[in-house]
């Protein structure tokens, strides 16, 4: 079921998310929705389930400390 929704957005913005749904032949409230799962599919998750994600990832074979995980984040592979 869908839900009608109603929002304010700067002009601007909502010219470049007209013409940008515009040239992909979609619809604004597709390219909208399509944006607000993708920004909750990121950011959804409680700070224990994103730690235990950390752990699980920094754990065996990895072993990585935090400080070694920030090392490897913060290189920069194309200087090399």
């Amino acid at each position: 079921m869908r839900k009608k929704i109603g929002t304010a957005i700067e002009e601007t913005v909502f010219r470049r998310l007209r013409v940008h749904a515009a040239q992909r032949g979609r619809s604004v409230s597709d390219v909208v929705e399509e944006s607000i799962s993708s920004y909750l599919a990121i950011h959804e998750g409680s700070a224990d389930e994103r730690m235990a994600a950390f752990e699980r990832f920094t754990s065996r074979p990895f072993g990585l400390s935090p400080e070694q995980l920030d090392v490897i984040l913060e290189e920069d592979s194309l200087d090399q």
